[in-house]
């Protein structure tokens, strides 16, 4: 059985480094050379321990969201850091302790909360759109920031109906410049969608009846449709009461299918619906629709849900079913079920595309982390031809841990070229470094390295912006 992750004891100090309210911006030293076109903002969001407290989470999805940017220009680059002053994280400053629930911990003293906003990390992921900053949770608001400072601005209300409501944490840009999202409301079965204008003004929103729905944490778009995948990892309305975790409140149905839907993004409404065996699924890549209705779509499937359990920070070891192999699902408009072939054998997570959010059918690439499975550590950056299933591939070196890499396009060849960027933790050496690769030349290795001045602990998301803050 392979490793999910390496020795526990190896990884607790990366998980466990806890961190100052906020990082003072400073240059970095860069080894190699920064592209002079590379110019723009990248930002990262961590769930992260805060430092002086004296008690902590159980599991990797409960820290409070740690925001960094790195700020590229004229071949120069500099690195800040901000906790997310949602109004959990301030309400907890108060006490000098956490006390609230979230994801996956309860605490025996916990304080009660009024709307989901009142525990909200916003540590998935952050992203730039219209003229908001925005640091991004599963179950509450999106929280706007600074994009100069990263001080926090607050919850962003679409509109009254919706305060508080769930805005998920992978939105997806349409080739428009609007938005669209949706927020996964299970306690009452409800789907929120939600599309919102390049000028961050919300459009449109539905909300749709989601009886006995799995937990969902992406989805896919095309020109036409939006694509959920809906594992059948449920939530169990008899497992919720005080002293249950949002986790535990869901149920593995190992007999029942992953459920697809494909909704027409013009009405809102639900066009088809398929199934394919069970599996569970992070994230999705790109999705392409033909013009008879036909869909490709690629995605990393879990076995099943166990992934989860391996991420309680005492329990970081080896389970089945942790490592997610890259799958592209055929969806045709006369059939209710979904064909599943594997791209290659690969372990591997946080795919990235370029065309991610477009469909178009024309070089179908991606980018993603993999997995050496001896170790459980994700080493290699990874870069893919969905057409040829042909990989290319760097290996970072044993005893390193991979965050999401993002594809980049170079703003003077857009579509053609464009450059591959993301941390890795030494952790030996108790270091973390910023990555900058060709990104269709990985197995070259990095153009430029820039090592941080301080040891961060492993994020999840981020998002690059042309925009300078």
């Amino acid at each position: 059985m392979s490793a999910a992750f390496a020795d526990p004891l190896t990884l607790s100090e990366l998980f466990d480094i806890r961190l100052p309210n906020h990082i003072d911006e400073q240059p970095l030293k860069i080894y190699g050379k920064i592209p002079p076109s590379l110019h723009g903002t990248y930002y990262k969001v961590s769930p992260a321990l805060r430092a002086g407290f004296p008690n902590a989470y159980r599991h990797l999805f409960d820290g409070d969201g740690f925001v960094q940017l790195f700020r590229f220009g004229s071949g120069t680059v500099s690195h800040a850091g901000r906790f997310v002053a949602t109004s959990k994280y301030q309400s907890e400053t108060k006490l000098q302790r956490y006390s609230l629930p979230t994801f996956a911990t309860v605490f025996e003293d916990a304080t009660p909360i009024k709307t989901p906003d009142d525990i909200n990390v916003a540590n998935t992921n952050i992203i730039v759109h219209g003229d908001r900053t925005m640091a991004l949770w599963e179950g509450a608001s999106a929280w706007q920031l600074d994009p100069q400072t990263l001080s926090s601005m607050g919850p962003v209300d679409w509109k009254k109906s919706l305060t508080h409501a769930p805005f998920a944490a992978h939105p997806r840009p349409d080739r428009d410049g609007s938005l669209w999202n949706f927020g996964h409301v299970p306690w009452a079965g409800k789907l929120i969608l939600y599309h919102i204008g390049h000028d961050g003004l919300l459009k449109r929103s539905a909300i749709l009846n989601a009886p006995e729905t799995g937990m969902v944490h992406d989805f896919a778009v095309t020109d036409r449709s939006l694509i959920l995948v809906i594992p059948p990892f449920r939530y169990d309305p008899h497992r919720a009461d005080h002293t249950s975790s949002f986790l535990d409140m869901h149920r593995w149905h190992e007999a029942q299918p992953v459920e697809i839907l494909v909704i027409d993004k013009s009405s809102f409404e639900i066009r088809r619906r398929h199934q394919i065996n069970p599996g569970f699924h992070f994230h999705l890549g790109a999705a392409r629709e033909f013009s008879d209705g036909t869909i490709e779509l690629d995605m990393c499937q879990n076995r099943d849900a166990s992934v989860l359990q391996n991420l309680f920070l005492d329990q970081l070891t080896a389970r089945p079913g942790a490592q997610p192999l890259q799958k592209q699902v055929l969806l045709r408009p006369i059939s209710t079920t979904g064909t599943v072939q594997t791209i290659h054998e690969r372990p591997r997570k946080f795919p990235h595309s370029p065309l991610a959010h477009t469909g178009q059918p024309d070089r179908p690439y991606g980018w993603s982390i993999g997995l050496d499975p001896k170790t459980g550590l994700f080493r290699f950056a990874q870069g893919i031809d969905m057409a040829t299933g042909k990989v290319d591939q760097f290996d970072y070196g044993e005893g390193t841990y991979l965050e999401e890499h993002i594809f980049v396009p170079d703003p003077q060849n857009a579509g053609n070229s464009g450059w591959l960027i993301g941390l890795h933790h030494s952790i030996n050496a108790g270091t973390t470094q910023l990555s900058v690769f060709n990104a269709f030349q990985l197995s070259d290795g990095p153009i430029a390295t820039a090592r941080l001045n301080q040891a961060m602990p492993p994020g999840l998301h981020g998002s690059f912006t042309t925009t300078q803050a």
